[in-house]
């Protein structure tokens, strides 16, 4: 599901690490670097794979995709 890297992201000199899966509704600004900080998990990557109902797939980062217009459908 994550992209590749080419380095990584912590080296095995500093500690353990720890993947964390969140869903928030509403998203202000690094509230989630803010709140992993204040737990005392400092965010290293942040990966995001939905924007709300849409998942992101295979997006490349910088990647774009038409998002269909629900009020555009055609009325049954």
């Amino acid at each position: 599901v994550l992209p590749p890297r080419s380095r990584p992201v912590r080296d095995d000199r500093h500690g353990p690490t720890t993947w964390l899966s969140l869903t928030i509704t509403e998203g202000k600004f690094r509230q989630v670097r803010k709140m992993t900080a204040a737990v005392g998990f400092p965010t290293l990557r942040l990966v995001r794979v939905r924007i709300g109902h849409h998942a992101l797939g295979d997006l490349p980062p910088g990647g774009v995709r038409e998002v269909p217009d629900p009020a555009a459908a055609p009325a049954a």
